[in-house]
């Protein structure tokens, strides 16, 4: 669920017809800043309604989707914007961003090509197109790329990071780091962009196994990052699913006519190996690996006011009480996903927060099954901290919500355990380093697929992945992320205490 997006434009300084907008302006500016996307977007939309033909804030309202996921309204705002600045060149740029989100990577390359020959002086556009080829899984042409520029890395940001990320898979991250230590040395840096490099330069060290140095830098990027989360709401939302969705409310629903057979859902915490289990699946014949889809949380959305902290949740049933709404609710999810592979058998959908929603499952989609993955809690929140997600997971960047969002996972899961008839397989993280072919055969066997060599060599694949797990589903299975918390144990203080039992588990 993370990425790097291309530099937003300032406008705060353009005159503005009135104070309401010049307001607007310096807020959103201000927010987009600090990188909290999803708050700046209704000022971005309430100033395009007012001036729909400022490219800027065109420009800014395309980059702020595009953080958030929201592709295809990237995309629409792109294009009006392209039609009053066909050569400009930054949008262009920002076009390509959406393409690589969906791993279209013709477009993508298309996009991003046009906007270096719009301005080929602009060596941050050589970063985008390397960082498209790596994603796309041509790692010696990301190389061939960023070397060209590599010599501009001090002093273009965008250089640097990217230079991070091809430098994780191709084993070079002493290369890297110079680069990245003199960006994060500037003061010119926005809060987001300062929050971005220390995560890219910490993680380069973890990679190396200095915890010492990565460290500080990962606490640096959270306390930056400073996102806006209250674990208590979360917990209080958490106990009206409960509360909510009995056995006898789940009985009393109309029973839906959908086919929800071909949809697997993948769902756990986020960082607990479900990048690893679809692309395993993705390996047999007659399935589809879809990734990370917002189908079920935008049903979510449409059956439930509550949206958790950026999260849509169905807190109730009641809103599937007829007939109609079963059937309509269904086809929001399963008319677009469907339609990505017809003729496939089984169809992965991989997005964590899914677990949330597993009543929503079961009411909508007969026939469906879900795979939840599980890791040891210590390793799981660690991992969360130690990444900049893209979306809503903003319990993420503090030791002690990740702790509190864990131990309502595990009461959440544990109610759907004994609440649902949904069949659910569970996958330990660490059962699946432990006995790769084991765990490997039950997951097929479970999905009615059949086990065949390849499964094994899932990391030879050509199929991508666009989650924080691209580098690690690119090799064989390792045992490094077992126990990684214990190299950090000195500063998990407040991560024992949140998790309370958990912690030992």
């Amino acid at each position: 669920m993370a990425s790097s997006f291309p530099p937003f434009p300032s406008f705060s300084q353009q005159p503005n017809p009135g104070q309401r907008l010049q307001q607007l302006s310096q807020q959103a500016t201000a927010l987009q800043q600090a990188g909290r996307w999803a708050e700046a977007i209704p000022l971005l939309e309430e100033l395009a309604r007012a001036q729909p033909r400022n490219v800027s804030v065109l420009r800014a309202l395309a980059t702020c989707l595009t953080a958030i996921e929201r592709l295809p309204a990237a995309r629409e705002r792109i294009a009006q914007a392209l039609a009053i600045e066909p050569r400009n060149a930054p949008l262009h740029s920002i076009l390509a961003y959406t393409w690589k989100r969906e791993a279209a990577w013709d477009n993508a390359i298309s996009a991003i090509d046009r906007a270096i020959a719009l301005d080929p002086a602009n060596h941050g556009f050589v970063a985008t197109k390397a960082e498209i080829l790596h994603f796309a899984g041509r790692l010696q042409d990301a190389i061939t790329t960023i070397e060209k520029v590599l010599n501009k890395a001090a002093t273009v940001p965008a250089i640097a990071s990217t230079f991070a990320i091809i430098a994780l898979r191709a084993k070079r991250q002493a290369d890297a780091i110079p680069p990245l230590k003199a960006v994060l040395a500037r003061t010119d840096l926005t809060p987001s962009a300062r929050i971005k490099y220390s995560f890219d330069l910490a993680t380069l060290y973890d990679s190396m196994g200095d915890a010492a140095s990565a460290w500080p830098l990962f606490e640096q990027g959270n306390r930056l990052k400073n996102e806006r989360w209250d674990p208590a709401v979360h917990s209080q939302t958490v106990d009206t699913i409960l509360r909510s969705w009995t056995r006898s409310s789940i009985a009393a629903l109309p029973r839906s006519k959908a086919d929800g057979s071909p949809f697997v859902f993948i769902v756990g915490m986020p960082r607990s190996g479900t990048s690893l289990i679809e692309q395993i699946i993705s390996t047999t014949q007659n399935s589809y690996a879809a990734g990370e889809r917002n189908d079920l949380l935008r049903v979510a959305r449409l059956t439930s006011n509550s949206i958790a902290q950026g999260i849509p949740i169905a807190t109730s049933p009641a809103p599937l009480a007829t007939a109609g709404a079963v059937e309509r609710f269904a086809e929001v999810y399963a008319k677009p996903v469907r339609a990505l592979a017809p003729s496939a058998r089984i169809i992965t959908d991989k997005m964590p927060p899914n677990f949330l929603n597993l009543g929503l499952i079961q009411a909508l989609l007969p026939g469906a099954k879900v795979i939840h993955c599980r890791r040891k809690a210590m390793d799981s929140c660690l991992s969360c901290y130690f990444q900049v997600f893209g979306g809503a997971l903003s319990f993420a960047y503090n030791l002690e919500h990740c702790g509190r969002f864990y131990v309502d996972y595990e009461r959440v899961m544990t109610h759907w355990h004994e609440t649902l008839d949904l069949p659910i397989l569970d996958v330990p993280y660490e059962g699946v380093v432990d006995d790769q072919e084991g765990w490997t055969r039950k997951v097929l066997a479970f999905l009615g697929l059949e086990f065949t060599p390849d499964a094994l060599r899932f990391h030879e694949s050509s199929r991508t992945t666009l989650t924080a797990s691209n580098q690690q589903v690119r090799e064989p299975i390792y045992r490094r992320s077992v126990d990684r918390w214990r190299a950090y144990s000195d500063h998990l203080e407040p991560l024992r205490k949140a998790l309370g039992p958990f912690a030992e588990s």
